[in-house]
């Protein structure tokens, strides 16, 4: 007595390849914990990013404010816009991984929404330094903010003390 495959039922209907769709947990805006919106799409906006060469020159030759941590330089100007940008710098010698150097730029992007307003008008330009890529999400994320809120308040006071 020889069997039958079972394909050929699949394919005639008698077995059910119907599959129950999985409960999704909807994401209500009041349960995110965001300073700012989140774009649809969930992309990021490109007038807060530093796009070319001479955006960054900008902050590199005279930044307002730096701050140093073991895995990060961070470099800040005031801008004219009333938007604040971010511009990454981070090199394939100092990050070798290509899934490491996506996970900081996340923690990079996720830190400059969560401790920088947008109408502060700042331009933020973050380097990462080798061994950047041993560090925590967690770690990555609330060194970067501090850094970043005490730069913006240090640039406020400067521009407070400055006579107009």
């Amino acid at each position: 007595m020889a069997s039958e495959p079972v394909w050929p039922q699949r394919a005639a209907g008698l077995l059910s390849t119907a599959v129950e769709p999985k409960a999704v947990k909807s994401c209500q805006p009041d349960s995110l914990h965001l300073t700012q919106p989140i774009i649809p799409g969930g992309q990021w906006s490109t007038t807060r990013v530093l796009r070319n060469a001479s955006e960054f020159d900008v902050v590199f030759k005279r930044p307002d404010g730096r701050s140093r941590t073991p895995a990060f330089l961070i470099l800040m100007r005031k801008n004219e816009r009333q938007v604040s940008r971010l511009g990454m710098v981070i090199s394939k010698k100092n990050v070798r991984k290509a899934v490491d150097r996506n996970r900081i730029k996340r923690q990079i992007r996720s830190s400059f929404r969560q401790y920088i307003s947008k109408e502060t008008g700042v331009d933020v330009v973050v380097l990462a330094q080798k061994g950047s890529s041993l560090q925590q999400n967690k770690v990555i994320f609330e060194t970067l903010g501090l850094s970043m809120k005490n730069l913006v308040s240090q640039i406020s006071r400067q521009g407070d003390h400055q006579p107009s």
